[in-house]
């Protein structure tokens, strides 16, 4: 047979192989897509409409710069006056500007905590590099972990952001099904974060847009919450939807309502992310690990917890330990109770007092509450109390969850005093509410050591400095004015110790700056 011919007949034969094998598959049942294959599908395809939707024909986000500002209102959850009812509000302002290909971001934000807590500050990132400037001091200094930080504070506002991150992590992504949000049918979808959280994200069925995202945590005091954000309208720019207003929730309360305008889709000039001029070095508080330090005979101070921003007395009574304050959340009583035992070892805690109510200074109740040590506080927190002991807390069960416990006991601060003594020496709880800051003030008088704790009531800079006393801070001026106390030294739950010249100094500089 010629060449030529027996490789016509090869051919024909290898067609005929594949032609077979063809129909051979073609008569064989598919093999069923799983229940993982079949809804991650369906999440995909959810998806790919959103982005769409956000950026057109273009890779999200659709465009390499955007701006706008922000204003509306931040609610101070367990931050307010009162331990319950609605939260307390304050006007809030900012504005947010991202380079997406440089990769340079400014945040900028202005408002304040009850009481005259007032902050400003604007975050410039160029690259890995991200400045701090607080408006309000004229300081600079660095921001740590800038990625993460931008992440939280900026990009969460852009819809664009939340469909390219779910696309990034699209081994994760799947179907949720479908839910009604604002009377509107949305399609539902999660993904899993590189941090191991899940985000949940609902889209209109109408318009594939971002309407809300949210997720799952634990919260020091409250346990399972769901922290969501919604997005209020779009507004076409530049040919980009970009939503007009952000809502934020907590386990239900309302944290932020704030509406977004002066959207602009365009390239950003350089002076938009320059350096700010006139300001110095702020000071860096250096690294602090917790310790036991004696500030008289059985009487102490935990220092360096949360980084070094909180501070916790105990006193050692004959028969057992006092202490006050619980701050941040379960690890920081672990470590207060073990510095507490390791330096008076021979007698039981059994006494935890809280200055207020507010959540980075209670934040730490429920690892006393796991021991039955009894908490000490003002009637109004009752309600308060008893919401942290019924809190459900099953994805990061702590020690109170696992102690099996159900409430614990409370005594309460009646008539603005409770005295605590040993025959010895004699421990005072005193109410110097109402005030702006809390409705009820607890601060703790030893009057043999003329030693007064506070939280929150006068608070000094990083590094030492005094500032001029604000609404708070003279408040509790004018109560230890009237109170006679004759205090040779204030120690604060947030700054080293005072004396009472210190406190003068800030009201005179508060009075310079009313006359102004």
């Amino acid at each position: 047979m010629p060449r030529a011919s027996r490789a016509s007949a090869l051919i024909f034969l290898l067609m005929s192989h594949v032609s077979a094998a063809r129909s051979q598959a073609q008569q064989q049942p598919a093999t069923p897509a799983t229940e993982t294959e079949q809804s991650y599908r369906r999440a995909r395809a959810v998806l790919d409409a959103a982005a769409r939707a956000l950026a057109g024909d273009k890779p999200l986000p659709g465009m390499d710069a955007v701006f706008f500002k922000i204003t509306g209102k931040l609610y101070h959850r367990n931050q307010s006056q009162r331990a319950d009812g609605p939260p307390d509000a304050t006007p809030f302002a900012g504005e947010v500007a991202v380079d997406f290909p440089r990769n340079w971001m400014v945040f900028e934000r202005s408002s304040s905590f009850p009481g005259g807590f007032d902050f400003s500050n604007r975050w410039v990132r160029k690259g890995e590099e991200a400045t701090n400037y607080n408006l309000l001091r004229k300081q600079h200094s660095p921001t740590q972990n800038s990625g993460v930080f931008f992440e939280n504070v900026a990009l969460r506002r852009l819809p664009q952001h939340h469909v390219k991150t779910a696309q990034e992590r699209a081994t994760s992504l799947r179907w949720v099904g479908e839910a009604e949000f604002n009377g509107t049918k949305h399609n539902v979808v999660s993904y899993a974060t590189a941090a191991g959280g899940v985000v949940t994200l609902y889209f209109d069925a109408q318009t594939n847009l971002l309407s809300k995202f949210e997720t799952l945590t634990s919260d020091a005091l409250f346990g399972d919450v769901v922290a969501e954000t919604s997005f209020t309208g779009y507004q076409t720019v530049g040919g980009i939807p970009l939503p007009t207003g952000q809502v934020d929730k907590r386990g239900g309360v309302l944290t932020l309502d704030v509406s977004f305008s002066g959207h602009t889709v365009a390239p950003l000039p350089e002076s938009a992310f320059a350096p700010l001029p006139g300001f110095t070095a702020a000071a860096q508080a250096p690294a602090a690990q917790p310790a036991v330090r004696e500030l008289a005979k059985d009487v102490y101070l935990v220092e360096g917890l949360g980084g070094g921003g909180y501070r916790v007395l105990f006193v050692s009574m004959r028969d057992f330990v006092m202490v006050a304050e619980a701050p941040l959340n379960e690890e920081t009583t672990e470590t207060v109770l073990r510095l507490i035992r390791e330096t008076v070892p021979s007698k039981p805690i059994r006494f935890v007092a809280i200055t207020h109510h507010h959540d980075d200074h209670s934040g730490g109740l429920r690892g006393y509450m796991a021991e039955g040590i009894t908490l000490v506080t003002t009637p109004g927190n009752i309600n308060f109390l008893r919401s942290v002991m019924r809190a459900q807390f099953t994805i990061q069960p702590d020690a109170y969850a696992r102690s099996g416990r159900r409430g614990g006991p409370v005594d309460l601060v009646e008539n603005g005093k409770a005295v605590f003594t040993d025959g010895v020496r004699t421990l005072e709880l005193l109410d110097i509410g109402p005030g702006p800051h809390a409705q009820e003030m607890l601060v703790v008088w030893l009057p043999q050591e003329k030693i007064l704790f506070q939280g929150d009531l006068l608070n000094r800079a990083v590094g030492g400095s005094l500032q001029a006393a604000n609404d708070t801070t003279a408040h509790f001026y004018e109560w230890l004015k009237r109170s006679g106390l004759p205090v040779e030294k204030l120690i604060g739950v947030h700054s080293q110790a005072s004396a009472m010249a210190d406190l003068e100094t800030t009201m005179e500089m508060r009075r310079q700056r009313l006359c102004r």
